[in-house]
Parts: structure tokens; sequence; C-alpha cells
């Protein structure tokens, strides 16, 4: 009777000593799997994000893929005029490029694209200053040529405007 008792008792403490063991153990794989779940979560993040920056350049691509074909049109007419000496060619030519331009600024506005406003003063956050000129009767600071113009895109410049300004 005692050796059935004894052996009771020892059962009874394994399963004291191995209880604590099995829930760290618990714990343990609970927390791989968090971890590796996580992990999987950033992975799909990440590729998603992906997907997204490919779609958009993708989006601008096929935008301006039609005033790229407008501008080989332009260069083989002016190509054409220039073989022909065909001065009434050129007219055309100047036209073609007009209308290229103004397809880019329609493709710019669909897209948020936005010239920065380079007139009046002088401002640092839109305008890069160049070089001064000295104008009679305007204010220092005052913008007086565009070098090159500057843009943004949903109200973050950009391209900062090239400019000249009033000594």
């Amino acid at each position: 009777m005692e050796r059935t008792e004894n052996k009771h008792i020892d059962e009874q403490i394994e399963e004291v000593v191995v209880a604590p063991a099995t829930e760290e153990e618990s714990s343990k794989n609970q927390l791989l799997r968090i971890t590796a779940d996580f992990a999987n979560y950033r992975r799909r993040v990440e590729k998603e994000r992906i997907e997204w920056v490919q779609i958009g350049q993708n989006a601008v691509i096929k935008a301006i893929l039609p005033m790229i074909d407008d501008l080989e049109r332009a260069f083989d007419a002016a190509k054409n005029a220039a073989m022909h000496n065909d001065s009434t060619g050129l007219q055309s030519i100047l036209d073609g490029l007009a209308l290229v331009e103004k397809n880019i600024r329609k493709v710019f506005d669909d897209l948020g694209v936005h010239e920065v406003v380079s007139t009046g003063m002088f401002n640092p956050e839109l305008h890069e200053a160049l070089m001064q000129t000295v104008v009679e009767g305007l204010e220092p600071g005052t913008i007086v040529q565009v070098l090159s113009k500057g843009y943004s895109y949903k109200g973050v410049v950009v391209r900062h405007a090239k400019v000249s300004v009033a000594a």
C-alpha cells in the first residue's frame, strides 16, 4: 500500500513540475507564432506597397507615352521640312509642338502637378535665386526673370523655380 501511495505522490509531483514547463513551452510557441505572423504581415504590406508604387508609375508612364508619340511626329515633320526647304512646314511644326505642350500641361493638371507662381517677391520655399540683377525702381528681392519654371505636386514643391532677383 505504501508503494502505491508513493507512486501516486510521485505522479502528483511530476504533474506539478511538468505543468509549468508545458505552460512555458505553450507561451514560447504562441510567441513564435505571433512573431511569424507579424513577419508575414510586414512582408505582405511591403509587397503591397511596392505594387501600389508600380501601379502609380505605370499610370504616369501611360499618360506620358502619347506626348512622346507627338514629339516623334514633330521631329519627323521637322526633318521632312528641312529636307525639302519647306518654310510653311515650320509653322505646322510649331503648331504641333504647341499642342504637345498643351497636352503635357493637361496631364500635369490631371495628376495634381502645378506650376509654381514666380511673380512678385522671392520666396525661398518656392524659388531658387541663381543671380541678382540691378533694376531701377524695383525693390530688392523682386523676381525679375524666371530662368526655369518650378513645379509642385499636391502642394509640395517638386522643383523650385530658378529665378533672377532684383538686387
